[in-house]
């Protein structure tokens, strides 16, 4: 990463920061936009790891750089977003790695789901 991209990844962590304790309701905004962002990032990344291109930074990274963000935000929304923004960023790095090695490695942390889609055509069919 060359020190442009550096200097501005430092200015949007500190504009994060700032925006939480001014402006909540903006900060919810740019959260969930950054959030679909680093989403689409882990997405692609993992994709270049099936094709053997491992060059790019860890998608366990992207998780690491969204946690270190919270923890500079006020501190009630970092209560608030953190196990949200957690089990989101952690499942999808879980499941694209997954993917790439072997599918069936975090079928079990799936069950939950599972279940809940079993419920629901239970559901449907009465």
């Amino acid at each position: 990463m060359g020190r442009a991209a550096q200097r501005r990844k430092a200015n949007r962590r500190n504009y994060l920061a700032k925006l939480s304790y001014h402006n909540p309701k903006r900060f919810e905004f740019e959260w969930e936009a950054r959030l679909q962002s680093w989403l689409f990032e882990i997405r692609r990344s993992a994709r270049n790891w099936k094709d053997g291109k491992e060059n790019q930074k860890s998608i366990f990274e992207i998780l690491d750089e969204a946690m270190e963000i919270l923890k500079e935000c006020e501190e009630s929304i970092c209560k608030r977003l953190t196990p949200e923004t957690y089990g989101l960023l952690c499942h999808e790095c879980c499941d694209r790695v997954s993917r790439v090695v072997d599918p069936r490695l975090y079928r079990l942390s799936k069950m939950d789901q599972l279940i809940y889609k079993s419920k629901a055509k239970r559901h449907e069919r009465k």
